[in-house]
């Protein structure tokens, strides 16, 4: 029982004093495919991509933390 005691001791200050680095998380990217179907989705004049698809998709991205 001693032996167990020293074992579960040891154990709890390997983990304390020596902690595993923090895991970092890279960066994902998201693709979402789309076709050009005006008003939910078009390539406005000036080159920027705008409609209700695109409004849809900021909204999901803040609210999921993408």
């Amino acid at each position: 029982m001693k032996l167990f005691n020293v074992l579960i001791c040891f154990i709890f200050f390997i983990n304390v004093l020596l902690p595993l680095p923090a895991v970092s998380v890279s960066p994902q990217t998201v693709r979402i495919a789309a076709f050009n179907l005006y008003p939910t989705i078009f390539k406005a004049g000036d080159g920027t991509i705008q409609g209700f698809y695109v409004d849809f998709l900021k909204e999901i991205a803040k609210k999921e933390g993408w």
